[in-house]
């Protein structure tokens, strides 16, 4: 799935497509939403509780429809304040990206060996390929990435209490302004993941070579998945997200 810096991007993208009034004028309350699901990473708490579908589900828009089902009083934007609405908005547009990448990306070209010489190198390039994304807008993300550092009152929404949402905010911020955020070497994190922690596990080896040689590390990538492919996971993202929060916001 897209990392926090793809995410800001994307939603921003979309508020510019929609043009409403509500994002502009709740600009750092509707990016803060379009990261929030992956508040997990300081919860530690499961990835189905904030995205409301497991990894296999059926298509686009079922976490949407699980957010709704689970708290209905969200549903309606006017029944929640403006800033709050613009929150919830940011938050469709991370669940629509997400589903969006493991529909038309992961499952075509990372879920199975058929393209890399084995299952973990294939997910290892799938976190790759979401890389290439945050590097090729670091510039335009750190400056949008300002909008959610001003001084706004959080909400929370859903299980994310307000103080947790506080809380992920300044980690936000403080992530997606550093180096660290973009740096090919975020790659060790997943290849821990994969390995799960297991120094031996083969795919330390695969991140070493990416990490000797990204120019070449990029080459298979591109030879197994393009830069038109990945092109058009960015616009068919950018349609959906649009055409989703234009839905809750009408």
């Amino acid at each position: 799935m897209p990392n926090l810096p793809t995410h800001i991007e994307l939603a921003w993208q979309a508020s510019l497509t929609i043009k409403d009034n509500l994002l502009d004028e709740n600009l750092g309350q509707y990016l803060l939403g379009s990261t929030a699901p992956d508040i997990r990473v300081i919860t530690k708490k499961p990835r189905s509780q904030y995205h409301f579908v497991d990894l296999d589900f059926d298509s686009v828009g079922d976490g949407q429809i699980g957010l709704f089902d689970t708290y209905p009083q969200l549903k309606d934007k006017g029944s929640v304040p403006p800033a709050q609405a613009a929150l919830i908005a940011g938050y469709i547009t991370h669940l629509v990206a997400d589903e969006t990448w493991i529909t038309n990306m992961y499952r075509t070209y990372f879920a199975d060996n058929k393209l890399f010489k084995s299952k973990i190198e294939a997910k290892l390039y799938d976190r790759v390929a979401q890389l290439t994304m945050d590097r090729k807008h670091k510039d335009s993300i750190q400056r949008i990435v300002k909008s959610i550092s001003t001084d706004f009152n959080v909400f929370s929404i859903g299980s994310i209490s307000r103080s947790e949402m506080l809380e992920w905010k300044n980690w936000v911020v403080d992530f997606l302004t550093s180096e660290n955020a973009y740096n090919w070497s975020r790659l060790k994190n997943q290849a821990n993941r994969i390995s799960k922690n297991d120094i031996l596990n083969p795919v330390h080896k695969i991140y070493d070579r990416f990490i000797e040689n990204p120019d070449e590390g990029l080459k298979l990538l591109y030879k197994n998945v393009s830069k038109s492919n990945i092109r058009q996971y960015k616009t068919q993202a950018s349609e959906n997200i649009a055409e989703a929060i234009s839905r809750y916001l009408s």
